[in-house]
């Protein structure tokens, strides 16, 4: 299975390769949706990703879940990686490490994490360091 690749800022990284911070957040924009959902009608993007964190706000990584539009009902579910890679920023020589890939869901960030209140994200899930 493939590895996700995320990049981060150095205080994020820190605190995730001291195992301090075990998720990171994405926006539930379209471009963070079609890296890491499955989608059967891939046409429907938009309308599935405002629906999804409205109707259904914890998905669990790997399960089917369904939202109505209309008279249609989509089929979607999380990508499956192994692990993920984290880099601290962008640059040729940047630090990285790899951890096991715990899955991902729909829901709150935590404040203490960069997270905004009350706001829905992809949270990405880590587990031990590789």
């Amino acid at each position: 299975m493939p590895t996700l690749h995320l990049n981060l800022h150095r205080k994020w990284f820190d605190m995730t390769e001291q195992g301090i911070k075990p998720e990171d957040y994405r926006e539930l924009t379209i471009y963070w949706y079609k890296r890491l959902v499955r989608v059967n009608d891939l046409d429907f993007h938009e309308k599935i990703l405002l629906e999804s964190y409205i109707i259904n706000a914890n998905i669990p990584k790997n399960k089917k879940t369904y939202w109505n539009h209309g008279n249609k009902v989509f089929q979607s579910r999380f990508k499956k990686f192994d692990s993920t890679t984290l880099s601290n920023g962008y640059s040729k020589d940047r630090s990285q490490f790899e951890v096991k890939h715990k899955g991902i869901n729909i829901g709150l960030g935590k404040e203490e994490w960069g997270a905004e209140p009350g706001k829905y994200y992809f949270v990405i899930k880590h587990g031990i360091k590789l």
